[in-house]
């Protein structure tokens, strides 16, 4: 009797050996064919390894503006790598679509690149310098003119200067694309008044 159940508890015992055996060898597997085609470095990455990915985004919060009025882009930028970047500087291209007939650039903070091609943030060296996970934002007016055509677009490109080793430029740029709608002021609307007979 005594025999009969070793050899159950062996059994047993031999079998939750062998699964464990086989899931082991599975989940290795996997995790080799997980890392094909990565090198090394790529693969067990090393704890000072260093990234550079700088990120930027604009809006004026709206997709409609109206002739006569004053634009305000809000830009952000964010160091998403894993050291810190120097010597940067935003370039913003705000005369596409319009040109110079109908938009002007209102930002004494920027300093212009003649002849009026692009402008530069900040105004003087050494530029920009974000450490890692730090956000950075910068506002760009721009006005109107009061006789910007309807249906026009005003188009407006940010983008940072070149950031070697970055392994995500196209995150460096952003446009924003509006389109220019008639607007109303009711302060001057003229007055309208209707006579009733007596």
């Amino acid at each position: 009797m005594g025999i009969i159940k070793a050899k159950k508890i062996g059994w047993v015992v031999g079998s939750i050996a062998l699964l464990l055996f086989f899931g082991l060898a599975g989940a290795m597997t996997q995790g080799a064919a997980g890392y094909a085609g990565l090198s090394l470095a790529q693969a067990h990455p090393l704890a000072d390894s260093t990234v550079v990915d700088m990120r930027t985004f604009k809006t004026d919060g709206t997709s409609q503006v109206v002739p006569g009025t004053t634009i305000t882009y809000t830009i952000v930028i964010t160091n998403a790598g894993t050291i810190t970047v120097s010597n940067l500087f935003l370039q913003e291209f705000p005369l596409e679509g319009l040109g110079l007939d109908y938009v002007t650039v209102i930002a004494p903070a920027w300093k212009e690149a003649p002849p009026s091609l692009w402008w530069e943030y900040p105004a003087s060296p050494p530029g920009l310098s974000l450490s890692p996970s730090e956000v950075l934002t910068v506002t760009f007016t721009v006005e109107l003119a009061s006789a910007a055509p309807y249906g026009s677009q005003l188009i407006n490109k940010v983008q940072l200067t070149e950031v070697p080793g970055e392994i995500s430029p196209e995150n460096n740029r952003y446009t924003d694309t509006d389109i220019v709608v008639p607007g109303y002021n009711f302060l001057h609307l003229p007055l309208v008044t209707k006579a009733y007979g007596p």
